[in-house]
């Protein structure tokens, strides 16, 4: 492992410093702004140039129901004709449909609210007496749509690239009218990872006539991996919002927006995003502009014709209930990206309960590239403060060898090492590269850690510093 210097592989999210989308008249992306390439994890991703326009054709109709005295229903369909999920831009259509539904018998009200698409499903249902609403929600996902993350709202530049793991989630929530123009809100959700350790996200907000706010946080074995905020303020026809993500590392995003709506005609809306991704370490200032034109067919209308309209009639506790539902669903699906990841802009994924996951993980993602290259790649398995692990970006050697640095400053601050791992590169016959070297065992023993590896012919084998044992325990990727 120690003979040549590192070099570490990147995984590069997409930027763009003019983004407009509408609803109505827009032009696809052309052909030669995007390039495709690939990263030693084997991620399809996509460059966009700063100067390049990236224009999306999104329509959303909706359509009520109910006799609007007591029963009152509505149905949202949104339209998107490129899906930017967590592997790139797919260009494939997406549809997300939402349902929702509230009965009312005086000051009591039972709500329902449901959403379906592609890639993720929940459903809320509550009911409302006299000033409470009591909401339980569950849903789950195969990837951190940006349609879902509507809180705080960042492009999802920021996360492109990044691979989350399928989540489901169980949540309870209660909201209490304090006054005619003070709304009050609170909740917490339990997120279930596929091979993870489970996070929790925690919320509150309040409404005070045209002031708002959301506040989140995620934890794991009471350690908080981020934290989350949106203010927001409406004064006629412009609503100013500020929103602001940290995680446990410190990498912040920041965003600022302007929002004017033109009556009927559409909604002009004004960002300014700075900060740098906990998921990609990708640092970007930009400043995007999108335009929503408004159009009304008759029985069908946009949502976005007017702002919170399910808030001022229907149902008592309808137009909370509806809003609340989807933050429940936005804290939720910010939390599975956040647990899911190594939090420190690598790319790398983490939250794994054991270190024989994280090496795993790590290892069969880097070992086909390993073989084709015929060359070796390492690095490190670390524990972070709330007992879970995770794993540095693969670094690339040469056919026989990878330095991986040391054990305390390869790794984040905070952290702990507690094994290597690397790679045995292709199937060359001048090296024995189905099992540890002399060497590789040697410099375990010496920095007083585990090893990992992975081999040519697929085999994931351990080596228990302690006992001093060598054992095959799983099968990788070629």
């Amino acid at each position: 492992m120690p003979k040549s210097p590192p070099r570490k592989l990147r995984i590069t999210a997409v930027a763009t410093a003019l983004q407009l989308s509408g609803l109505i008249t827009l032009s696809p992306v052309s052909a030669d702004t995007l390039s495709p390439y690939r990263s030693a994890w084997t991620v399809p991703q996509y460059n966009l140039s700063s100067l390049s326009t990236l224009a999306l054709k999104d329509g959303t109709i909706s359509a009520r129901f109910g006799d609007q005295r007591k029963s009152f229903g509505k149905i949202i369909r949104t339209y998107s004709s490129n899906t930017v999920d967590n592997v790139g831009i797919s260009g494939r259509p997406n549809v997300s449909t939402r349902l929702n539904y509230s009965y009312a018998n005086g000051n009591q009200a039972w709500h329902f609210s449901g959403l379906q698409s592609s890639n993720e499903q929940n459903i809320n249902v509550g009911v409302t007496a006299g000033r409470s609403t009591l909401m339980l929600s569950t849903g789950e996902g195969s990837s951190t749509s940006w349609k879902t993350n509507a809180l705080y709202g960042f492009s999802n530049s920021y996360k492109n690239g990044f691979r989350p793991a399928s989540y489901s989630y169980t949540g309870l929530n209660l909201g209490y009218q304090v006054a005619p123009n003070l709304y009050l809100n609170a909740g917490g959700s339990r997120v279930r990872l596929d091979g993870r350790v489970d996070p929790y996200a925690y919320y509150t907000s309040f409404s005070y006539k045209h002031l708002s706010g959301h506040f989140s946080t995620t934890q794991r074995n009471g350690f908080t991996l981020a934290k989350g905020l949106q203010l927001s303020y409406s004064a006629g026809p412009i609503k100013t919002s500020y929103s602001e993500y940290k995680n446990f590392r410190d990498f912040t995003l920041r965003r600022m927006q302007f929002k004017f709506s033109n009556g009927k005609k559409g909604d002009y809306v004004f960002n300014l995003e700075s900060g740098t991704s906990p998921f990609t370490g990708k640092q970007d200032n930009r400043f995007l502009i999108s335009y929503k034109l408004t159009s009304r067919t008759p029985g069908f209308y946009h949502a976005a014709a007017k702002e919170n309209k399910e808030g001022e009639e229907g149902a008592p506790g309808q137009g909370g209930f509806n809003t609340t539902a989807i933050v429940v669903g936005s804290v939720a699906v910010l939390a599975a990206a956040v647990g899911s990841s190594s939090g420190n802009g690598d790319g790398a994924p983490g939250g794994f309960p054991t270190q024989n996951g994280a090496a795993f993980s790590v290892l069969n993602g880097i070992n086909p590239t390993s073989v084709t290259e015929n060359r070796e790649y390492g690095g490190w398995v670390y524990r972070i403060g709330d007992g879970s692990f995770s794993s540095t970006t693969p670094v690339a050697g040469s056919v026989a060898s990878v330095n991986i640095g040391d054990p305390v400053t390869s790794v984040p601050p905070g952290t702990t090492s507690t094994a290597s791992y690397h790679t045995h590169g292709g199937p060359d016959p001048r090296f024995l590269n189905e099992v540890f070297s002399s060497t590789d065992i040697n410099l375990d023993n010496v920095q007083g850690v585990d090893g990992y590896l992975g081999t040519p012919g697929a085999k994931f084998l351990f080596h228990n510093r302690l006992s001093g044992q060598i054992t095959q325990i799983g099968i990788l990727a070629i």
